[in-house]
């Protein structure tokens, strides 16, 4: 049981992360881009399941 809590919240933490790095390498490349508001749904996504 502690073993499946574990690797459930390493692997969606990573998840969320690397989202979060891709969409700022997306905004460092082109700021005025709106396709950044893609990575900013999915990261919105990700958090709510990890909080819920």
């Amino acid at each position: 049981m502690v073993t499946k809590l574990v690797v459930f919240t390493i692997s969606t933490g990573m998840l969320t992360s690397c989202f979060a790095i891709a969409d700022l390498v997306g905004y460092a490349a082109a700021p005025h881009d709106l396709y950044l508001l893609f990575f900013n749904f999915l990261i919105g996504k990700r958090k709510f399941r990890v909080i819920s």
